[in-house]
């Protein structure tokens, strides 16, 4: 008999914020806007922007959006920002720094993150019932206060252009070109931080084998025939003898 066992062990840990945090979303213009964030370890937050337009109001100039913000408040000290992925057309690029009047503005002692569009082509239009996510990963060399993990005075913010055309000269030529045409700033709760422990796991695994003969082993019925069938042969000779 053999017995395998196999022991795995799993050493209790501990997850800061192991899912993400709900954020207290914010409206502008019937669009709905919020940042979820979890703490993947290690100083590095993953913020997830999200940008819903189903409900947005078609009338207004805002035709598309070109640029976010968010940012844990007083958290200066970036190693860097990394645009995981994005869900919104258009080529997209994230820095350190603040939005204005030109998208984004890179600096390195702003806390804010800011994505933007890269080469301003207007091609996330807030017009089409979408709803565009920016998935972003932050390095910390050092945090922050951290009462910012839950306050509800963290930025959010979003930039929006339309497509300004004018028709100009005799020849009535008709010229286009992006124009922002506004913006909103406002303040939100980014979610509350969690702690979860994971239990240790014993698991045993026990097989028992047994050795068996290597040769066939003739069944009974075949042995019964076989022995039937050399007594009818002995009595044939017998019977061709006399």
């Amino acid at each position: 008999m053999k017995r395998i066992v196999n022991v795995v062990c799993v050493a209790a840990s501990m997850l800061w914020l192991a899912g993400p945090a709900s954020a207290t979303p914010v409206t502008y213009q019937g669009g709905v806007f919020d940042v979820t964030v979890s703490d993947l370890g290690s100083d590095v937050y993953r913020f997830v922007y999200t940008a819903d337009f189903t409900g947005w109001d078609d009338s207004t100039s805002d035709d598309f959006i070109t640029a976010i913000e968010f940012g844990f408040t007083g958290w200066h000290d970036i190693d860097s920002v990394t645009l995981v992925n994005d869900t919104a057309p258009g080529d997209w690029v994230v820095v350190q720094g603040n939005g204005n009047a030109n998208n984004c503005n890179e600096n390195l002692n702003q806390f804010k993150i800011c994505a933007q569009e890269d080469s301003l082509l207007l091609s996330a239009s807030t017009e089409d019932n979408q709803e565009y996510m920016w998935t972003i990963d932050v390095a910390y060399n050092t945090l922050g206060n951290l009462g910012a993990l839950t306050s509800d005075e963290n930025p959010i913010m979003a930039i929006f252009y339309t497509l300004d055309c004018k028709t100009t000269g005799r020849d009535q030529i008709e010229t286009c070109e992006p124009k922002q045409t506004g913006n909103f700033s406002l303040t939100t709760d980014y979610g509350r931080t969690e702690t979860t422990t994971t239990d240790e796991v014993t698991t045993t695994d026990e097989v028992t084998t047994t050795d068996t003969p290597t040769g066939a082993v003739p069944e009974p019925t075949v042995m019964t025939l076989l022995g039937a069938g050399l007594l009818l042969v002995g009595r044939r000779l017998r019977r061709s003898s006399k």
